[in-house]
């Protein structure tokens, strides 16, 4: 199983150029987001909570910026749904996994559906939550709320299909928890 550490680094040079994108005053926990999948996947309707609308639970929540780490056409949800100024996009320096891999190290805290950047941040031992479906993938083994394979992983699964709005609500209070925590760093 991986270290707590995590087991992979994105280059030095990479994570210099996402820090001045991501610097905030200090005490702000840097939140990094995926709300959705490639939809040609053919499991993406379960995995996704397919639009941002359920993240805006998290917006306003004191001490939080959020940083898109959404790619590919939902990426621009954020201008779509007028999000512009309450979520970073970042998705125009995202153009491979290191890059991806680099904004995350820059990161607090990632928060997202099933999906490749959950095991991106987990693989660099970075804190990630993962929004899961109830009929979540077999690697998060029945009701767990952590997983073996990343040991910096907290799982918030839905209690019924479908219902993103009470994940979201836990997630929302579980960052507004972490403003108390020595140094407001997520676990």
């Amino acid at each position: 199983m991986p270290t707590p550490e995590g087991y992979i680094a994105p280059p030095d040079d990479l994570v210099a150029r996402f820090a001045p994108l991501t610097a905030r005053p200090p005490g702000t926990l840097k939140v990094g987001i995926v709300w959705a999948g490639r939809p040609e996947q053919r499991d993406d309707a379960k995995r996704s909570a397919g639009r941002l609308t359920p993240f805006s639970e998290l917006i306003g929540v004191p001490n939080v910026a959020l940083f898109s780490l959404q790619v590919g056409p939902r990426a621009a949800d954020i201008s779509r749904l007028a999000y512009e100024g309450l979520i970073a996009d970042l998705s125009p320096h995202l153009d491979d996994f290191a890059a991806t891999a680099a904004a995350i190290k820059t990161l607090d805290l990632v928060i997202s559906i099933d999906s490749a950047v959950t095991h991106l941040a987990g693989a660099l031992g970075k804190p990630v939550w993962l929004a899961l479906s109830s009929s979540g993938d077999w690697r998060y083994i029945g009701n767990r709320t952590d997983s073996p394979w990343y040991k910096s992983l907290r799982i918030f699964r839905q209690a019924r299909f479908g219902d993103w709005q009470s994940v979201f609500r836990d997630i929302a209070a579980a960052l507004e928890s972490c403003q108390g925590l020595s140094g407001g760093r997520p676990t």
